[in-house]
């Protein structure tokens, strides 16, 4: 890192006649001498036009005692500095004059809108100076109100390495939050991740570095952080742009969505009830239809745990045709399960989907099972959801053959011999009834 240079009053010095001649020019001409410590720059005004002053409500010797040692920086708009300082970097750093509209605050303590240009010179002594024309754009301060009034937020950041730093904030962010752009500097600072609630940094986070790899496109729905320790729930939208510089800024707009997410939360309550509803199933996965999804699958087997590994609920349906050993059984779970089946038959009326067929749990373990798709509409966003499950109906699918059979033989007792599973039934239908309800309870042993 380098050192400080420290400020000197002796190292600019032009001639009486060149001040003079300077000081009387129309344009608000202003010569700075730079300071770098190599993390911030700072910048010391040596001289000014008259006109300066007066642009930003100040006398001449107001303006004279107010930059004596002092930082012109800190005439800046906070959360314009550090565009500012990049653009003073890139112009001392390649010798390349530079432009750029900031804020500079005002004598009253309002801001206003400039526009300046950025010429590198060095002074007597070799050090690093610029030479700055600045003045009042009313264009700038026309589309600064614009943005001002768009309804919801609108950010700019700029992104060194991982973390983006913040430029601006438009007014409608503030207003958005429930908060002035007082209450929200003194909370968050210029940290940006503060804002953020700490579950979801790494949403953000993971998203702009896949942005930065990829199409540069940022959507996300994240919590903001209130100093009163709530949060507001915002869709971020934002686009990356590359710089000449190798830096990247960051254009963002954020949209408020509290209701959308207490619809959603109740939506979710509706899934968790409807998994609650089969605490005997012994497979539950959530899917989306509409995105063809699968995840939060659970099974205490796995070679149906395992059925999630693509992410995809096609290639999860087409994964467990080889668990059903039986081909015809094989064609109908294809047909039913199809998700362009599913979305037609949702799109008419059938919410739910049920399948008796065979499944092949683990090795050497085959037994009847009901597959269920419970279908709803995702009121977030409009995709088709669904909670599926699998039954174990092995048992109750057994007794209803041993009883069919039943009804077919004049037998006084019938029995099954489940051979795959080793597993043994026996039924005595009732004298007046052979309904299974009706008969002894059944016995199971193992043969």
């Amino acid at each position: 890192m380098r050192g400080r240079r420290k400020w000197t009053r002796t190292g600019y010095t032009p001639s009486d006649r060149l001040w003079k001649t300077l000081s009387e020019l129309p344009a608000n001409i202003v010569i700075y001498r730079v300071a770098d410590d190599g993390e911030r720059i700072s910048l010391q005004r040596l001289h000014w036009t008259d006109s300066l002053p007066k642009m930003l409500g100040y006398t001449a010797e107001e303006f004279k005692e107010k930059n004596r040692d002092a930082n012109a920086m800190n005439d800046v708009f906070a959360t314009d500095r550090p565009y500012l300082w990049d653009k003073i970097r890139q112009c001392v750093e390649r010798r390349q004059d530079q432009d750029f509209s900031y804020r500079l605050l005002q004598c009253d303590g309002e801001f206003l809108w400039v526009h300046t240009i950025f010429h590198f010179v060095r002074d007597f002594q070799g050090e690093p100076a610029l030479i700055s024309n600045i003045s009042h754009t009313e264009l700038a301060e026309s589309q600064f109100d614009l943005v001002n009034r768009v309804p919801g937020g609108v950010g700019i950041y700029i992104i060194r390495g991982k973390l983006p730093e913040r430029v601006f904030l438009n007014d409608g962010y503030f207003r958005m939050m429930g908060v002035t752009r007082e209450e929200r500097e003194k909370y968050t600072g210029q940290d940006t991740i503060k804002a953020i609630h700490p579950e979801d940094r790494s949403i953000v986070l993971n998203s702009m570095a896949e942005a930065v790899t990829e199409d540069g496109y940022v959507q996300c729905v994240v919590r903001m952080m209130l100093d009163s320790g709530d949060f507001h729930w915002l869709q971020l939208t934002g686009q990356i742009v590359d710089r000449k510089d190798g830096s990247q800024l960051f254009y963002v707009t954020f949209a408020l969505i509290d209701t959308q997410m207490k619809v959603m939360d109740a939506y979710r309550n509706h899934l968790a009830t409807v998994m609650q509803l089969n605490p005997n199933a012994i497979s539950t996965f959530r899917m989306n239809l509409t995105r063809d999804t699968v995840s939060d699958g659970a099974s205490p087997y796995w070679n149906i745990f395992k059925l999630q590994k693509s992410g995809r609920m096609t290639g999860f349906f087409r994964d467990a045709e080889p668990l059903i050993p039986n081909e015809g059984e094989r064609r109908i779970f294809r047909r039913t399960f199809d998700r362009k089946n599913l979305l037609a038959g949702f799109e008419q009326g059938n919410v739910r989907v049920d399948l008796k067929h065979r499944y092949l749990l683990k090795t050497e373990l085959t037994k009847w099972v009901t597959t269920s798709l419970d279908m709803m509409r995702n009121p977030l966003n409009g995709d088709v959801e669904a909670i599926m499950y699998t039954n174990d109906v092995n048992r109750e699918t057994i007794e209803q053959q041993i009883v069919q059979e039943a009804l077919r033989r004049d037998y006084e007792a019938a029995g099954i011999v489940d051979t795959r599973n080793g597993e043994f039934y026996f039924f005595i239908p009732g004298k007046t009834s052979i309904a299974p309800t009706n008969g002894t309870s059944l016995p199971r042993a193992s043969i």
